[in-house]
């Protein structure tokens, strides 16, 4: 550790482990792995933002023998109001937006949402709901839908050739039937 101190409070109220010479309020320093263990029943990391009077918010991040959990929270009454994420331990499954996720991801509450960045529907695509009907939309790079494939609005697919049964179709629609077929 620099400075061969353990732990230093300095004048500013900074406190440092392994530093002499903290630069920060809390500061931990190692040449190597810096660790920091926080045990309890189930121990709770909490982060508060005070820079509000009312409803000030806070984030808490906690684990216990079954899962590990970062939850958003009102301060003035310690509800949770987000599950913003749900490992359960057991299973390796990861909830968002749920407590008790059920698949390998399971998001909840919402749409799943994929891009390259963060402009707009650029690229990639979306899995999500819109008036109790399941949608899935795909854009090009130039942020146009391309592909709708819903349970109850229009669905479609632009800018190409849809095939069934081909990979290769040479037409807007192109259907190949296997010769041993019963379809009519």
């Amino acid at each position: 550790a620099s400075g061969n101190t353990d732990l230093i409070v300095k004048g500013d109220g900074n406190v440092g482990i392994g530093t002499a010479t903290p630069e920060y309020q809390f500061q931990i320093y190692n040449t190597g792995i810096a660790e920091m263990e926080l045990k309890g029943n189930p121990p709770e990391f909490n982060l508060y933002d005070t820079s509000g009077t009312v409803d000030k918010r806070r984030a808490r991040l906690t684990v216990d023998s079954t899962r590990i959990s970062i939850q958003g929270l009102n301060d003035a009454d310690n509800t949770v109001t987000h599950n913003f994420f749900e490992g359960d331990l057991n299973s390796g499954n990861v909830g968002i937006g749920t407590t008790s996720p059920d698949y390998k991801l399971d998001v909840r509450n919402g749409e799943l949402t994929v891009r390259p960045s963060s402009s707009g529907n650029v690229g990639l695509g979306k899995i999500g709901h819109s008036s109790n009907n399941a949608i899935l939309q795909l854009y090009d790079s130039l942020g146009n839908e391309d592909v709708r494939i819903s349970t109850s609005l229009n669905s479609y697919f632009n800018g190409g050739n849809v095939g069934i049964g081909t990979t290769s179709p040479v037409n807007k629609l192109g259907i190949e039937v296997a010769a041993n077929s019963n379809t009519k």
